[in-house]
C-alpha cells in the first residue's frame, strides 16, 4: 500500500550525528534536503563528511512524514564516502512514499558495524540453544556432516557490505546495480527434510520416499505460505515486516529458541551478498567449467556443450523431453533428483548449493528488472500481489540458462501445491536467514 504525502518546501533537517569509524571519528552534516521542482518523488540530500568512511559503512536515510517513520531503500545514485560534500537522491516512490505534505523530516546517519566477533552460529534444534564460534575459512568444511544437516542448524555470518548485485541470464533476472546490506546470518546448507520434519512433524518433499537418504536431502515441494504463513501477517512483506503466522515453519523455529532469534527467509539482496561472495561473474566461485564430481553443481546435465559449459550433475536431460530414468520416482536415491546438501563445492563463505539442487525462496516480490538504482537493505516491491522471487537454480535447470547463483525467477508464492503429481514444486526449497545474535 503506497502512502501519499506531498512536500512543497525545504524539508526540515535532522541534526548532525557523530559515528565512529575504524580510523577516526567522522562527522556527517546534512546541509540541505530538497524535493525536486516541479514537485515529484525525488528528494536531494546534500551532506558533508569530514573524513572518509569504509565501503562497509551503512548509510541510512529515515523520513518522518505526518508522524510516520519510513526507511529509505531506493536511491538514484551512490553515496559518496570520501571527505567532502556529496549529494544522494532518494527515490521516494520506489519505497512506497509519495510526498504531498509540508509536515516531514528527513535524517541521514551512518552506521559503522563492528565485526561480529564470531563467524558461525550453531543452533541445536533439540535443545533450543545456540553456540557462537569462530571457525575460520580453513575449517568451514568441518560442518559438512550429518549432524549439521539434521539435529542442528549451522549458520554463517555474512558481513556488512556494498556490492554489485547481479541477475541471471533468464529474462526475469535483474540488471546489475549497487546494493548495501547490513550483517546477517544465513544457513550453511539449504534446509533439509529432517530439519523441516523436526519442527513441523511432516515430510512434504517429493523425494521423501527413500528413508535411507531423505534426511539430508533439501526439503522441497513447499510454498512461501508454508514457510511464513497464510494469514495477513505472514504474506504482508514488507508492510508487516518479519511478522509471521503462528503455525508457519518460521514461527515454529522461532518458538524453539524462545523467540530470541527472528528467523526468516533472506531478502533477495541478502541472498545475493551471501551467494555471490564477492564475485560479480555469472558463475562466481565456480569459474567457467569444472569436471570433478565434488565440484560440479547439481544442475541439468548437458549432453552437448553450451556456451562452453559442459557440466552439471542434474537429472533433467538436454533435449527438454523430461527427467532421466528414475528421477520421477519418490523413492529414488541421490543419484537422481536432489542431492544430499553439501555434496558439491562450497563458495568462499562456506555456503553449499547456492548454485543448483533446489531453488530458494526469498522475501522479495519481483521488482523492475531494468532498474540500476543503488539500494540500501532493499526489501522488494510494496505490493499485495505479484510473484515472489526464487534464487539459485535447481537440479532441473541448465547451468548456461538458469542455474547461476545469481539467477532470479518469480513464482506465485501461494500457487505451489504439494501433491504427488506436482513436478514443479519438487525444485522449490529454502535457506534460513536471521539477524546477528547476542
Amino acid at each position: 500500500m503506497k502512502t501519499l504525502v506531498r512536500l512543497k518546501k525545504l524539508l526540515t533537517l535532522a541534526g548532525a550525528a557523530l559515528f565512529a569509524s575504524a580510523a577516526s571519528a567522522v562527522t556527517i552534516t546534512i546541509d540541505r534536503v530538497q524535493q525536486r521542482y516541479p514537485w515529484n518523488n525525488l528528494v536531494d540530500i546534500d551532506y558533508t563528511l569530514d573524513g572518509d568512511v569504509a565501503d562497509s559503512a551503512i548509510f541510512e536515510v529515515k523520513a518522518v512524514v505526518d508522524g510516520t517513520e519510513y526507511v529509505a531503500h531506493k536511491f538514484k545514485n551512490q553515496f559518496g564516502r570520501t571527505a567532502g560534500s556529496h549529494r544522494v537522491t532518494w527515490n521516494t516512490e520506489g519505497d512506497g512514499v509519495r510526498l504531498f505534505t509540508k509536515n516531514a523530516t528527513v535524517g541521514l546517519s551512518i552506521t559503522i558495524e563492528a565485526p561480529a566477533g564470531y563467524d558461525t552460529v550453531i543452533f541445536d534444534l533439540d535443545a533450543g540453544t545456540y553456540t557462537k564460534m569462530t571457525l575460520g575459512s580453513e575449517n568451514y568444511a568441518s560442518l559438512n556432516t550429518d549432524e549439521y544437516k539434521t539435529n542442528k542448524l549451522a549458520m554463517r555470518v555474512i558481513p556488512a557490505q556494498t556490492f554489485t548485485m547481479i541477475g541471471g541470464s533468464h529474462t526475469s533476472g535483474i540488471a546489475p546495480h549497487e546494493a548495501t546490506v547490513s550483517s546477517f546470518l544465513i544457513g550453511v546448507f539449504e534446509l533439509t527434510q529432517a530439519q523441516w520434519a523436526k519442527l513441523t512433524g511432516n515430510w512434504p518433499s517429493f523425494y521423501s520416499g527413500n528413508t535411507e537418504c531423505r534426511d539430508t536431502r533439501p526439503v522441497e515441494r513447499i510454498n512461501w505460505d508454508m514457510i511464513r504463513g497464510t494469514a495477513a501477517e505472514g504474506i504482508a512483506w514488507p508492510e508487516a515486516g518479519h511478522t509471521v503466522s503462528e503455525t508457519s515453519f518460521m514461527a515454529l523455529l522461532r518458538a524453539k529458541f524462545g523467540g530470541a532469534v527472528e528467523f526468516d527467509l533472506p531478502t533477495e539482496a541478502q541472498w545475493c551478498a551471501a551467494a555471490q561472495a564477492g564475485y560479480t561473474t555469472k558463475f562466481g566461485y565456480l569459474g567457467d567449467a569444472y569436471d570433478a564430481d565434488t565440484i560440479l553443481p547439481n544442475v541439468r546435465c548437458r549432453e552437448n556443450a553450451v556456451d562452453g559449459l559442459d557440466w552439471g550433475k542434474g537429472s533433467w536431460n538436454d533435449t527438454g523431453s523430461g527427467a532421466v530414468a528414475g528421477s520421477t520416482v519418490s523413492t529414488a536415491d541421490t543419484d537422481v533428483g536432489t542431492a544430499t546438501v553439501g555434496t558439491y563445492a562450497s563458495n568462499p563463505y562456506g555456503l553449499y548449493d547456492v548454485i543448483g539442487n533446489v531453488f530458494e525462496w526469498v522475501l522479495d516480490k519481483k521488482v523492475d528488472p531494468n532498474s540500476t538504482e543503488p539500494e540500501v537493505n532493499p526489501v522488494g516491491e510494496y505490493s499485495s500481489t505479484g510473484n515472489n522471487v526464487m534464487r539459485g537454480g535447481s537440479w532441473v535447470h541448465t547451468a548456461a540458462t538458469y542455474a547461476a547463483s545469481i539467477d532470479s525467477r518469480g513464482y506465485n508464492p501461494r500457487n505451489v501445491v504439494w501433491t504427488t503429481s506436482n513436478t514443479i514444486a519438487w525444485r522449490f526449497g529454502l535457506r534460513v536467514a536471521a539477524p546477528l545474535v547476542d
